[in-house]
């Protein structure tokens, strides 16, 4: 499924059936950190789409991270099946304690901490995480808890996913990054060729798929 943050335009021109459009503001931040891009639009928008598929598993993923290897999915559920997970994102690290610049301007806002001990089910509710973005590899029932919870707070969803999914009772944990070829920013070094050699499972950012380079 192609989930559509651009303009209604575009979405309309797009010939494809399995497409769905996301008109939320605060997903089409230009900061995305500083403005705290958020996912809950995308998330209402495709919760439709897994009532009606009902799949077992989700993976969500940026149009830029692309897939290296034709097994992809079954090496993603070997993955979690054997990390007992709910939810496998990349880069995991906790930042509650941290002197981490993204959690210390969540921090300020008085209604971050209260948020997650009003919906958590751990012993400590002040615990928080943060992701790479790019892609996650879900539960259906750690997404579909995701969703259920109202996005109260401005909080970047790279904060925002892994911490309300630990916080709900999902177990989350991180991938295995020599499996992945990742960038938060285009590098010369990343390209399709370069995650083939590598033997990598999947690439980001791909902006070029003429070239297969992130130029």
């Amino acid at each position: 499924w192609v989930v559509f943050g651009g303009s209604r335009e575009d979405f309309d021109q797009l010939d494809y059936p399995r497409k769905v459009f996301v008109d939320d503001p605060y997903l089409r931040t230009k900061d995305h950190q500083r403005e705290k891009q958020s996912y809950a639009g995308l998330l209402q928008a495709v919760l439709p789409v897994i009532n009606q598929e009902s799949p077992d598993y989700i993976h969500l993923c940026e149009y830029d991270h692309l897939p290296v290897m034709d097994d992809l999915n079954a090496r993603q559920l070997c993955a979690i099946r054997k990390e007992e997970a709910d939810l496998m994102v990349h880069y995991l690290i906790r930042t509650d304690r941290t002197c981490w610049p993204i959690e210390l301007a969540h921090e300020s806002d008085p209604a971050f901490f209260p948020f997650w001990k009003s919906v958590s089910v751990r012993e400590d509710p002040t615990v928080t995480m943060w992701m790479f973005g790019s892609g996650s590899f879900w539960t259906r029932e750690a997404f579909v808890g995701v969703c259920s919870i109202p996005q109260t707070i401005n909080c970047y969803f790279e904060i925002f996913l892994p911490t309300l999914a630990h916080h709900l009772g999902f177990r989350v944990r991180g991938w295995n990054e020599d499996h992945h070829l990742i960038s938060n920013l285009p590098n010369k070094s990343v390209t399709l060729e370069e995650a083939r050699k590598r033997g990598s499972w999947t690439v980001h950012p791909v902006k070029d798929l003429k070239h297969g380079g992130s130029r």
